[in-house]
């Protein structure tokens, strides 16, 4: 359910890699929220008095050698390295949840590096946090076309290649405009001769914000740019898939 829940609000289709959603929409996944509130639960039957009868049922359950609840507990608390040695002991919240959103930037992380259609997002991409574009209130079409460019899903070459009769090989998925080069993300952002007046309004922008963005090479513009300018990087996909779309009509 969260993962189309992810889907329909960033308006990307099925074969959208999973983890890439995970990552810009920033969401703890269902595991690690029930967790927490497991963990909430027995910090509030921790601080009980043990005349309380819940409480004297958690101790009785405690007791069991067979499945039970405090046995599936102790289970988690395992999976995350949480000490609670068959006592009724207060556990750390916060240092609980912070374990959790590491366990699970971890298993994302690992995940991400064995895709290929994620090989520019990883360059950006670096920690567990709600992207600013899915904060802001945009259009659907907008929010579609940075999710799309960010998830490694653009119609580019190198994603249409992929699906044409046979795949074609990655090194021959040239650009249909400028054919000078592979025309994934990177090149569509930063090298594209055909989209360079949407880039030097791009550039003049960030450089109005930020003065050493112009001693930066074109790799490390196309980090910062997709890192911290995603309301000028959204303004620059418009104008440049506009285009785009236009010329390949032609």
């Amino acid at each position: 359910i969260q993962e189309r829940a992810y889907r329909y609000f960033l308006g990307v289709h099925p074969k959208t890699p999973i983890f890439a959603m995970q990552g810009d929409v920033g969401w703890m996944l269902p595991k690690y929220r029930m967790f927490l509130n497991i963990v909430r639960y027995w910090n509030r039957i921790c601080k009980l008095d043990d005349t309380r009868l819940v409480k004297k049922v958690l101790l009785w359950d405690m007791r069991q050698a067979g499945a039970s609840w405090f046995s599936d507990f102790s289970k988690l608390c395992r999976e995350f390295n949480v000490n609670i040695e068959q006592q009724l002991v207060l556990i750390n919240f916060d240092l609980v949840h912070d374990k959790c959103k590491k366990h699970q930037e971890d298993t994302r992380k690992s995940n991400v590096n064995l895709k290929p259609k994620l090989r520019t997002y990883t360059m950006y991409k670096d920690e567990f946090t709600t992207e600013s574009y899915v904060k802001q209130l945009l259009p659907k079409k907008q929010r579609s076309l940075m999710a799309q460019f960010r998830c490694g899903i653009l119609p580019l070459k190198i994603e249409t290649g992929r699906w044409m009769k046979g795949g074609i090989p990655v090194e021959q998925r040239m650009c249909d405009l400028c054919k000078e080069d592979i025309e994934d993300g990177f090149h569509f952002l930063c090298k594209c001769p055909l989209y360079e007046n949407a880039r030097y309004s791009l550039y003049n922008a960030v450089i109005e914000q930020q003065q050493e963005f112009v001693c930066l090479d074109d790799r490390e513009k196309f980090i910062v740019v997709c890192k911290y300018y995603q309301r000028l990087l959204l303004k620059y996909l418009v104008t440049s898939w506009e285009t785009r779309q236009a010329l390949l009509l032609v």
